[in-house]
């Protein structure tokens, strides 16, 4: 729902507004779905390997 309004809403209205602009907001369009697959695949393996994807692991001093 809330890409929906930031995409149609938002973004269109903006586009509409400034023409010359609508590669800019594609672009990031394009590098806001490339980062949420990143957190997404970090996300999903950190669970399927049944540890958090939130903090390190602490490493062992030698």
């Amino acid at each position: 729902m809330h890409e929906q309004i930031a995409s149609v809403d938002m973004c269109g209205s903006f586009v509409a507004e400034n023409p010359a602009l609508t590669e800019d907001v594609l672009f990031g369009a394009r590098c806001s779905l490339a980062m949420d697959g990143v957190a997404a695949r970090h996300l999903l393996g950190a669970w399927e390997a049944g540890r958090s994807a939130l903090r390190r692991e602490p490493s062992l001093a030698a």
